[in-house]
Order: structure tokens, then sequence, then C-alpha cells
């Protein structure tokens, strides 16, 4: 109000906008929220699969491998998973930990994600041996944990992928 009792329409207009200021932005960040979260739950319909694995070189200690994994995304929505950790299995023995970055797959797309791994030969034992006998027809095994960070926490995904 003026002295003369008159409302001042200007500060009020002000003040309802410095009022409905965090209301906009706690829309916008609720929004941005919900989006975060539908992609990290598309993540739940994807399909892993071990592209290939090969001997990338031998040592007298451990055997280098290079592993490629494909993540096909069958949903309509951008599937985003932050963090895969997962075991390595070589007929059926667990030998060594494989840690994944982040990936965002576009609805319909697959994505290869790349790892070059480092095995010792002891973590492997008796699979040696039978991987020897083989020819060539090795049991491979991932399994482990795909993490997808969201605003209410992070989401846990089992994740196991074969490949013989």
């Amino acid at each position: 109000m003026t002295c003369n009792g008159a409302v001042d329409f200007r500060n009020m207009k002000n003040t309802y906008a410095y009022a409905l200021l965090p209301v906009i932005i706690a829309i916008g960040i609720a929004f941005v929220s919900c989006s975060a979260i539908e992609q990290r739950r598309a993540a739940q319909h994807c399909r892993f699969e071990i592209a290939d694995i090969e001997v990338a070189k031998f040592s007298l200690s451990d055997m280098s491998l290079s592993l490629q994994l494909k993540v096909a995304n069958p949903g309509t929505k951008v599937a985003v998973i932050d963090k895969m950790d997962l075991y390595l299995y070589i007929e059926d023995r667990k030998t060594v930990n494989v840690i994944f970055s982040g990936v965002s797959v576009p609805p319909g797309a697959t994505k290869t994600m790349n790892a070059l791994l480092s095995v010792p030969y002891s973590a492997m034992g008796m699979s040696l041996a039978n991987i020897a006998k083989s020819n060539g027809a090795i049991r491979y095994r991932l399994a482990g944990t795909a993490y997808m960070n969201t605003t209410m926490g992070v989401v846990k995904l089992p994740v196991t992928i074969t490949k013989n």
C-alpha cells in the first residue's frame, strides 16, 4: 500500500514472481528426474550378449583376453546403465572381476562395450586343463550386477550372460 491507501500492484507482481520461482524450479527438477528414472527402468528390458572373447596375448603367469559385450535395447525409450560389475567365469570357474563404465542405448539400437582382461592362470585352476583338451568350445559366463543411479537411490539389476 502507498501512503494514500492505494495498492501498489508492481510490488505484488514481484512478490508473486519470487514466490512462484521455487515451484517452477521444483517442477523442472521433477520432470528431469522422471525422465532419468524412465531411462534407467528401460535398462531392465535390455538384452546382453557376449559378442566376442578372444585371447589377446599369453605370458608365463596369465593371459590377456579381449571381451566384447553387446547391449541391445528392444524398447521404445533410451536405456541407461551407469555401471556394470561382473565376474567372468571360464568353464564355471570364477576368474576375474570385470567393470564396465556406463552406456546409453537408444531405442531399437545395440551398443558394444569393450574390456581387456588379465586372467591369471592360478585363477583358472583345472579349467585351464579343460580348455587345453577342448577343441575351441569353451564356456564363458558373466554374472553380476548392473547399476542405475536415480534420484531415489541406486537401482541394482542382476545380470547373467553366457556363451558356449
